[in-house]
């Protein structure tokens, strides 16, 4: 918000002091659910606010008070039709800046995604599937968010078992780039996965592929997780490299 080009630096420090000053207006509360709401990427529910900003500072049962009185104040946006929040970037950005906690509540926030997934995706195969294919759709922004900040602060395997279970929804979707940036970051990260979710991460890395033709990774990526399902002694993982090598 400071930084650019020096000729357009006036206008930015407009931007910052008008900031600034909507900041300086709200109480203790109020700053600090601004500046967590801004873990989010691509809006937020009810529910999630409650789960990911509340602590010993700012309880639960008064989120969604705070909550409306952000909106009155035009800090924060709700759009009634979809019962969800938003924040403008230039907001979110500014309350990134002044957050403190921010380690403790992007980790409540892949929490919480991580155990939404695994609840989409036990419904993605029932007569559900379209209400989760929605919700799924809705906060995808978020679950992308969640997986690249796990792995940047190596906490890699949650994000796996995060991209497992939105594997059916990345294939349903045609998302097969999205699908293989995030799994292959996975891969890379660090701080190694265990074999049981490399295997996962392998096998939709395969399917991926697979849809957009480059069937000599497929090869590959079948290949090392065929080795690593048989040193788990992982059936459905050794079927599955078996049948995907021998299409």
């Amino acid at each position: 918000m400071t930084g650019g080009k020096r000729t357009a630096l006036p206008r930015q420090q407009t931007l910052r002091a008008l900031i600034d000053w909507s900041y300086d207006l709200l109480s203790g509360e109020e700053k600090l659910l601004w500046c967590r709401l801004s873990v989010f990427s691509g809006g937020w529910t009810l529910e999630a606010a409650e789960e990911i900003c509340s602590d010993d500072k700012i309880n639960k049962s008064v989120i969604l008070d705070l909550l409306s009185q952000l909106t009155e104040k035009s800090v924060i946006i709700y759009d009634e039709s979809k019962e969800r929040y938003r924040i403008l970037e230039s907001i979110k950005q500014y309350g990134i800046e002044k957050l403190s906690d921010g380690y403790e509540v992007y980790l409540r926030h892949l929490n919480f995604f991580l155990e939404l997934s695994e609840k989409a995706a036990l419904q993605l195969r029932s007569e559900k599937a379209r209400f989760w294919l929605d919700t799924i759709d809705a906060d995808h922004s978020n679950f992308i968010s969640a997986i690249d900040w796990s792995v940047s602060n190596e906490i890699a395997d949650k994000g796996a078992i995060i991209a497992a279970a939105l594997g059916n929804f990345w294939n349903t979707a045609g998302h097969y780039s999205t699908g293989i940036r995030l799994n292959e970051n996975i891969l890379q990260s660090t701080r190694a996965i265990d074999k049981s979710s490399k295997v996962k991460v392998l096998t939709w890395l395969c399917v991926f592929k697979y849809h957009q033709g480059d069937y000599e990774q497929v090869r590959r990526y079948s290949e090392e997780c065929l080795a690593i399902s048989k040193t788990i002694s992982d059936k459905k993982g050794i079927a599955e490299s078996c049948i995907t090598l021998g299409k």
